[in-house]
């Protein structure tokens, strides 16, 4: 079976965020990505997947799924599906409903649903926002231009704050460490239109600018965070890719400042999914280890560059 399926339109590995179509993907840690889950949203179809050696298993298989689901994340990412329970967050924007999910060897079981919920959020994110170290939630609603934080306890969130006054036309979050304190973690905002890109630490879900980055591509269709250095340092890289010259570019990042590692304008122009990860066993043998960039087409093929 293919890394990537034709009909596959979330891929999520652990530690990864998703969302439907669209997609901005938190850091990987090295040996955190043993479990990965496919869902076909028009057949309401999920199937989770444990990965070994290039190989994959299949855990268990959901044909019953909502098929009206536009975000699912993994909400507590230090935690694997197998062993401790992982804790899913299903988004339907049109009903306003989200659901948390707890999911144990490929078993979901349901926590608690929630309605009422804003109907226009665009992203949904998770990462540690609060400073006390447990996972938080940020939600984006471009067309409002709000922003709010909130703090996730057994399947409820409560509101840490809320942002009004947002840039409207931000296209890209992406949380990493980018030059912050480290207590909590930095986000970075990319409109394109604009070619601006800025980055914000966050403290208790207020942000504060490190800095503003104009004259940026604006035909940037993913922005992946990762390690892709190898130098063991506490930041994180990204990865840009523009799917309309086939542009891959590697950047390290210190103090919101990009510098380019690597630019290479002979990736395939089809690629809809990247996912950062570890995956072959060197990376895993001792140093700093590898990061790789997997990526799928339309047709269901693989390849890493």
């Amino acid at each position: 079976m293919p890394l990537a399926m034709v009909s596959a339109t979330c891929f999520i590995p652990t530690l990864v965020g998703a969302r439907v179509g669209r997609t901005s993907l938190p850091a990987i840690a090295p040996r955190q990505l043993p479990f990965s889950s496919f869902t076909t949203q028009r057949a309401g179809t999920g199937e989770f997947y444990s990965t070994n050696n290039n190989e994959i298993s299949l855990l268990h298989s959901y044909t019953n799924l909502r098929t009206t689901w536009t975000h699912i994340l993994q909400v507590n990412p230090v935690v694997l599906f197998e062993g401790s329970p992982a804790l899913l967050l299903f988004y339907d924007a049109s009903a306003g409903t989200g659901e948390f999910h707890t999911v144990n060897n490929g078993a979901i079981s349901l926590l608690n649903s929630i309605t009422g919920w804003r109907t226009s959020w665009t992203h949904i994110l998770p990462g540690r926002f609060g400073g006390n170290g447990a996972t938080d939630l940020l939600f984006y609603d471009a067309a409002a231009g709000i922003g709010e934080f909130y703090t996730v306890a057994d399947g409820t969130i409560s509101l840490l704050r809320s942002n009004i006054g947002w840039r409207t036309s931000w296209t890209h979050i992406v949380r990493g460490s980018f030059g912050g304190s480290g207590a909590t973690d930095d986000l970075l905002f990319y409109d394109a239109a604009s070619g601006t890109g800025e980055f914000y630490t966050v403290n208790n879900g207020t942000i504060s600018l490190l800095r503003s980055n104009a004259g940026w591509r604006s035909s940037w269709k993913f922005i992946i965070p990762g390690k892709f250095v190898g130098t063991g340092i506490d930041s994180t890289d990204l990865f840009f890719y523009d799917a309309t010259s086939g542009t891959g570019e590697f950047y390290t990042v210190s103090g919101g400042q990009l510098s380019l590692m690597q630019s290479k304008s002979d990736y395939r122009v089809s690629w809809t999914h990247i996912v950062p990860g570890i995956f072959d066993s060197k990376s895993l043998e001792g140093g700093a280890g590898r990061g790789l960039i997997v990526s799928s087409d339309a047709g269901g093929g693989g390849d890493d560059n």
